[in-house]
């Protein structure tokens, strides 16, 4: 505390005295990243534990490991998606209009009917609820274990219980929507009793202390209709009967929203189909319809943010800015609360043929640009997705392939503790230029960390720039004496260098042909696979080799120029580039 204190004061003096520095105090650099969505129907089979690569650690921004043999890559809380059941497809099951999966372990949208009562039928034996033959209710315990055994056994119980398929047997006119059955339950004390028995099924399963510190979440972006068939005021229904039974057995844990979709106040107040503020305000100000008690206030605000190359990335940032200030200052009861991303990233045009994912040095750039800008806005939590891609290879063997948003997030782990600033490059362009270098310091007693993304929104757009940021020296408590570097760029680039190895050997996939520098998912960079695995193998010591180059510092001259009040650091930048930059004392 005595430590930032400092910081603060030192930083309200330099404001006064360079009104227009754009130097911006963040305060201490909390792990913000280290969170992801895991999902169900997966749940029992670890979806995302993965045994880290062994090449992550062989760099100079080794992976910072779990104690456990596998971990949710940059996850130390989890939140928990579906585990109640209520989905519309299970693994091992074959059904007649089956979903699938995404490439990114997301389930596609369903293509069952609400008349597909075989399907419903064997679909609800794997619900935590069921109804017995005189129609009461009954529970199956054991799925809960099993859907969170796999976490526990790798050291995770700090997980957001989120509660939003309902089962299928809580309704007699199911609702197909977007994963599964979507109707409100029909009799509210029965969902009541549902997530009650939930309760004592954690608490038995964790123990009181640690389910006690649960957060529960009622819902996945149920201000759209594909994710909630009800109108608002079953909703609130549904909120108040969950709260109830979650403060009767848990009464420390946290309970809060679903993440909005779509989010901007106007979007709230007019086009969807639950005004999201009016929640809150009942859940600070409202009686409860079950209990009769006062609600409690929300502790977070949870919001869903995805985006490509072709939208106004400052819009994706001020949106959701605007969303949140309009909650702290127009409805009562929320001078405070966490801002939280519960879905982030994706960085997808999910429209494209194949989609654009991105999982490149342009992906990365992109990423970083986002992430800097979303936690200068205030955000404390965002929940990304797998980074990941694993490749069957000849020999019946894998090969994890990184996409390179990971780069990213290894070093803000090496950043994370240190005082944070946001600060402002300059650079020598032209004002139609639509290039955005975007940097973040992070200061320890000893060293500091300058991470500096340059995007450009077109990913033909390869270009190189002068780059200059001024840190005041009344932020840096050493003497700089040394300056190294390491960067991502194209030519160090997985996934960039795959595609364009794929493209030699004429297995390129024919829809990417004419769309250079695109990158996206193995599976989708190819018209052979066998081919492209052959050559992926073949490759592989060589695609390794530039990913612990990206990540590998070497000592830079000249770059740091030292002025009376000032360092100045003058470099050159391309695009895309994600640059990390070490100043030390020694």
């Amino acid at each position: 505390m005595k430590r930032t204190a400092v910081f603060i004061a030192i930083y309200l003096q330099l404001a006064n005295i360079c009104a227009q520095s754009s130097h911006v105090y963040l305060g201490e650099l909390k792990p913000f990243w280290r969170n992801q969505p895991v999902l169900g129907p997966y749940l029992q089979e670890g979806i995302w534990l993965d045994e880290v690569p062994e090449y992550f650690f062989d760099t100079d921004f080794s992976y910072k490991k779990r104690p456990f043999p596998k971990e949710v890559l940059f996850a130390d809380r989890l939140s928990v998606v579906r585990i109640l059941g209520g989905t519309d497809a299970y693994p091992g099951l074959v059904l007649p209009r089956k979903t699938g999966v995404n490439d990114d372990g997301t389930m596609k949208k369903s293509t069952m009917s609400a008349n597909d009562t075989a399907a419903i039928n064997l679909l609800s034996e794997y619900d935590f609820v069921y109804r017995k033959k005189d129609g009461s209710l009954a529970f199956r315990k054991e799925l809960i274990r099993n859907r969170l055994q796999p976490y526990l056994d790798n050291g995770y119980t700090d997980f957001t219980i989120v509660l939003d398929n309902v089962p299928w047997c809580l309704t007699q006119t199911p609702v197909i929507g977007s994963f599964g059955q979507v109707a409100p339950p029909d009799n509210p004390q029965e969902w009541y009793s549902t997530v009650k028995e939930l309760c004592f099924t954690l608490k038995e399963l964790l123990g009181e202390e640690k389910a006690n510190r649960l957060r529960f979440r009622i819902g996945t972006e149920m201000n759209g209709r594909e994710r909630f068939a009800g109108t608002e005021d079953q909703f609130i229904t549904h909120y108040d009967y969950a709260a109830a039974a979650i403060e009767e057995v848990l009464p420390e844990a946290r309970l809060g929203l679903y993440n909005v979709a779509s989010v901007s106040v106007n979007n709230v107040k007019k086009l969807h189909n639950i005004n999201t503020y009016n929640l809150f305000y009942h859940a600070a100000n409202g009686i409860n319809r079950q209990s009769g008690k006062p609600n409690k206030a929300i502790p977070y605000a949870a919001i869903s943010r995805y985006y490509f190359e072709k939208n106004d990335l400052t819009k994706i940032v001020s949106g959701a800015t605007e969303y949140w200030d309009f909650l702290r200052d127009s409805i009562q009861g929320y001078k405070q609360f966490t801002r939280e991303i519960h879905e982030y990233g994706a960085i997808a045009d999910w429209s494209a043929q194949p989609r654009t994912d991105n999982p490149d040095a342009f992906g990365n750039a992109m990423n970083l640009n986002m992430l800097i800008n979303l936690y200068a806005s205030g955000v404390s939590q965002i929940f990304h997705w797998n980074m990941l891609d694993h490749v069957k290879i000849p020999g019946n063997k894998s090969i994890t392939i990184p996409n390179s948003q990971l780069w990213g997030y290894s070093v803000l782990e090496y950043m994370k503790g240190g005082e944070s600033f946001r600060l402002i490059p300059s650079t020598k362009k032209n004002t139609y230029d639509k290039t955005i270098q975007t940097a973040l310091l992070s200061v320890f007693k000893d060293k500091a960390y300058l991470l500096v993304s340059s995007f450009h929104p077109e990913r033909t757009n390869i270009d190189t720039y002068e780059v200059s940021i001024e840190i005041p020296k009344e932020i840096i408590p050493f003497v700089v004496k040394r300056s190294s570097r390491a960067s991502l760029t194209n030519s160090n680039s997985i996934s960039f260098n795959l595609r364009n190895d794929l493209e030699k050997e004429g297995i390129l996939n024919p829809l990417l042909k004419d769309k250079p520098g695109y990158t996206t998912g193995f599976r989708n960079l190819t018209n052979n696979y066998s081919i492209a695995t052959e050559l992926l193998s073949q490759n592989w010591d060589s695609y390794v080799d530039m990913w612990q180059n990206s990540l590998t510092l070497l000592d830079v001259k000249g770059i740091v120029m030292n002025k009376t009040e000032s360092y100045v650091l003058t470099f050159e930048m391309t695009t895309p580039e994600s640059t990390i930059i070490v100043l030390s004392y020694q």
